[in-house]
């Protein structure tokens, strides 16, 4: 925005006012904030973004763990266990085996078991064969 004052146009731009940078208020005096859609249609769109999110192909990582951890029956396997088989570093499976937690399809038991590094592990079977105990 050009300062008008100038008939020949100035290179200052006008600064803003404070009242211009301030949110809009309504007629009770509290902050207003105007939504992009309409509630109905934000409602809408966030309805669908979950449900393409629910329904999106899973990754091949999150089916071969589920797969190990399946595999391992009632034994379980730790996460470094699950690391070891599929080659990768515990930090590269750590975030799809919690994935996995969170969805209900694994589940962490009471049982503790060492690592390669000697500390105490969560045990995780998958929910097939969650509360059946070890064999």
């Amino acid at each position: 925005m050009h300062n008008t004052s100038d008939p020949q146009g100035s290179l200052f731009v006008t600064p803003p006012s404070k009242a211009s940078l301030q949110p809009p208020k309504s007629p009770n005096g509290a902050v207003t904030r105007q939504l992009p859609l309409p509630f109905t249609e934000s409602e809408h769109h966030a309805r669908e973004t979950r449900n393409a999110a629910f329904n999106r192909p899973r990754s091949p990582q999150l089916i071969a763990i589920s797969n190990l951890v399946r595999e391992a029956r009632n034994q379980g396997l730790i996460r470094d266990e699950i690391a070891e088989k599929l080659g990768r570093p515990v930090h590269g499976i750590c975030g799809s085996v919690l994935t996995l937690l969170r969805d209900g399809e694994l589940v962490e038991t009471m049982e503790r078991r060492p690592t390669r590094w000697r500390s105490p592990a969560a045990v995780i079977v998958h929910r097939d064969f969650a509360g059946k105990g070890a064999m």
